[in-house]
């Protein structure tokens, strides 16, 4: 169970308050202590290329070979391999790495004096997903910075990545601690997720490093077993998130029918039920295995914090039927707010997707503030157009996608959908 974790006053007072005192900090790297910037990377390839940067990021994903590869299933010759089949480039080994390497810009602005408060009253560990390239790059760049933790926790060296809870566990095993007596910092959402039902209280650090202050007030006698600590309650006052808080910015609708909440690591069994349908798999080009599932449910998180809006999850009665989403894309050039939806099979036939279509169109209209949207679907997927049709989309050109020819529809966003 994890230890409650509770806000209070102005700035954001964190509490471990289950009786445990909480004996270590651990901090996530790329993000939060480390500056990252994924465009570095594909720009840096693209350079080398002579091809267009905003290819490179239509085409990569994090796909399983990334996963794999993070785990350590998968070395550094095997994971370039995959890139090249995935995103078309000759480059060698030696210059995928070196723009790989492009990925850390530096040292997040405060965070090492942060970092040196702490640990004069804390012992501290780091625990990164990484791979044995990265880890070469950061562990020389930022060896002065990285001195203060005991242990660095590197994912390919675990065979173990966050999100997984048993990821946590294992970190906790071999810092010689409970997992609830570790108090957790990471910029991901599902990260947090993570921790916290592997038992250790977590904290979202996002935007900029958290300015935190240490304070300890006794709660019981010191234990035996650790005679120079005395069992303390932990309280770290961090500055305010920039932006709404996430439950403001994360707001589902309903219809006549349906209910509909943001997509949360709690779907994931349902999502991986879905797009595995053949039926469908169909319409989406094919199915999607559980690391694309995985993959794509992290990218939706990301997605609803960074622009409010993304995938809902759709429930009749309680139960979940589908999804519909709001998701911002590229095609042809131009960004873009696409409308999607997903159906069981046996959700299909009875007016939910234009349901739910017209619900997401109205969100996106009175609340997201959009003004216009577009959708499209392979050609074979007759029933997607006539829904498109009954929600006022216009047709408007044919697409070549690597899951075959698409036709692109837009609607502009001044009337009330019709759901005749």
């Amino acid at each position: 169970m994890q230890a409650p974790v509770h806000h209070t006053g102005q700035v954001g007072m964190i509490e471990s308050d289950d009786g445990a005192a909480i004996r270590a900090l651990m901090f996530d790297l790329g993000g939060v202590l480390i500056e990252v910037d994924f465009g570095r990377v594909l720009r840096a390839w693209a350079a080398v290329a002579g091809c267009d940067p905003l290819v490179l990021g239509q085409r990569f994903t994090f796909d399983e070979a990334y996963w794999q590869h993070e785990r350590g299933e998968l070395d550094a010759s095997g994971y370039f391999a995959s890139l090249r089949s995935s995103l078309g480039l000759g480059l060698s080994d030696q210059e995928f790495a070196a723009g790989w390497n492009d990925l850390f810009v530096g040292i997040a602005g405060g965070m090492p004096a942060l970092l040196g408060a702490a640990s004069r009253r804390y012992p501290l560990y780091a625990f990164t997903n990484s791979n044995p390239t990265h880890q070469c790059e950061w562990s020389a760049r930022f060896a002065a910075e990285l001195s203060v933790f005991r242990t660095v926790f590197v994912s390919s060296g675990l065979g173990l990545r966050k999100p997984d809870p048993a990821a946590f566990a294992a970190v906790a095993r071999r810092a010689g601690l409970q997992a609830r007596e570790i108090l957790f910092f990471d910029d991901t959402p599902e990260n947090i997720a993570g921790a916290r039902a592997a038992g250790m209280p977590a904290v979202l650090a996002r935007s900029a490093p958290p300015s935190i202050s240490w304070a300890s007030t006794p709660r019981r006698p010191a234990r035996r077993d650790h005679p120079h600590k005395p069992c303390c309650r932990i309280a770290a006052v961090a500055e305010p998130l920039s932006g709404p808080p996430d439950a403001e910015r994360m707001k589902g609708f309903a219809t006549a029918r349906l209910s509909s909440a943001p997509v949360t690591v709690a779907d994931l069994r349902f999502l991986l039920a879905l797009w595995a349908d053949p039926q469908v798999a169909a319409t989406l080009g094919g199915p999607r295995s559980a690391g694309q599932t995985e993959r794509i449910l992290r990218e939706d998180i990301r997605h609803w914090l960074t622009h409010g809006f993304g995938r809902w999850i759709l429930r009749r009665d309680g139960t979940p039927v589908g999804h519909v989403k709001l998701a911002r894309c590229h095609l042809r050039g131009r960004a873009e707010t696409e409308l999607g939806y997903a159906l069981l099979p046996s959700a299909q036939g009875h007016g939910y997707a234009t349901e739910a279509g017209a619900g997401a169109l109205t969100f996106a209209r009175e609340t997201a503030g959009l003004a216009e949207v577009v959708a499209f679907a392979l050609e074979s997927n007759t029933p997607s157009f006539a829904v498109m049709h009954r929600l006022g989309f216009r047709p408007e050109a044919r697409l070549d996608l690597p899951a075959g020819p698409h036709r692109l529809y837009r609607k502009t966003l001044t009337e009330q959908p019709s759901q005749a």
